[in-house]
């Protein structure tokens, strides 16, 4: 399993990234936690973006507070839909998001499928330690953690925090 983890200060653009892939019908919401349910199951940008505004609102001092996390199994590992909704769900909740909203998307690729998780980020340097505890559950080591911008990074490995 290899967990791709990025960090954008844009909602919006997030979630029409999503939304984009499940009009041309390549992707697909498989749950969601604490979210606004649509009475017609269809998850708009406007109803998901009503799920996230409190905490948008409590943390609106931090620079990048949504967090994309790519979650990609081995092609080996033949997960179903009802198997990784399970994985993802442990993984948001050992990250400390298990009462947060968040939308699980599953997009459909040619050879295999990916899985994403969209939720709002509030600490990426408190969350790190969560990171590597939730990766522990699927045998994953974190070598580092690197957090970009425009004209900078932070490595945690050459800090000597991991």
């Amino acid at each position: 399993m290899v967990a791709k983890i990025s960090s954008g200060s844009s909602l919006y653009s997030a979630l029409a990234y999503n939304h984009h892939k499940m009009n041309a019908g390549n992707a697909k919401v498989l749950f969601t936690n604490n979210m606004v349910e649509p009475k017609d199951g269809k998850f708009s940008i406007g109803i998901c973006t009503r799920s996230f505004e409190p905490y948008l609102l409590a943390n609106n001092r931090t620079e990048n507070p949504v967090i994309h996390i790519s979650l990609n199994p081995d092609p080996k590992d033949k997960l179903n839909d009802e198997q990784f909704s399970q994985i993802a769900e442990e993984y948001m909740q050992k990250l400390g998001y298990g009462n947060q909203p968040f939308a699980v998307y599953k997009h459909s690729l040619s050879q295999s499928s990916l899985r994403k998780t969209l939720c709002s980020n509030v600490a990426d340097k408190a969350i790190t330690v969560k990171i590597i505890e939730a990766l522990k559950v699927f045998d994953c080591i974190v070598l580092d953690h690197i957090i970009l911008t425009e004209d900078s990074y932070f490595s945690f490995a050459d800090d000597g925090l991991i």
